[in-house]
């Protein structure tokens, strides 16, 4: 892109998604499909803007033109959608009586809705109510 008295721009958009498997030890060898999730490491959507501008040399003074010459001003910019939340599972006797175990993952219950209200309702406060419901 050639620039435009001085100015260089560009924009960049991502839109994605990563996979992980879950732990090293598999729950259910009949259904590997069942081992994979979204990573809570993905983030889904980023945009990066980028500008550059070259200082004119407007000044016919030979000093304030050495000083001013070859100057850049610069910036960047990105936004990017917010991490996924990541459920821990927990730790109870059997997985500490059976090593194997600790490396067991939560599993979704059928039917039963995983927030205990909309997410993007801009209703509530993040820091003081739990949406995750603890029945799923």
């Amino acid at each position: 892109m050639r620039p435009w008295h001085g100015l260089y721009f560009q924009s960049a958009f991502t839109w994605q998604k990563e996979e992980d498997q879950l732990g090293a030890s598999v729950n259910d060898v009949f259904n590997l499909p069942n081992q994979k999730a979204l990573s809570v490491n993905s983030v889904p959507l980023v945009e990066a803007i980028m500008f550059n501008y070259q200082m004119p040399s407007v000044t016919s003074n030979k000093v304030l033109r050495a000083i001013q010459k070859d100057w850049t001003l610069g910036g960047s910019v990105r936004y990017q959608s917010g991490a996924l939340i990541a459920v821990a599972g927990a730790t109870n006797n059997l997985t500490a009586a059976l090593p194997r175990a600790a490396g067991t993952r939560v599993n979704r219950v059928p039917g039963v809705p995983l927030f205990t209200q909309d997410p993007n309702c801009h209703c509530f406060d993040p820091a003081q109510t739990f949406i995750l419901n603890p029945a799923a």
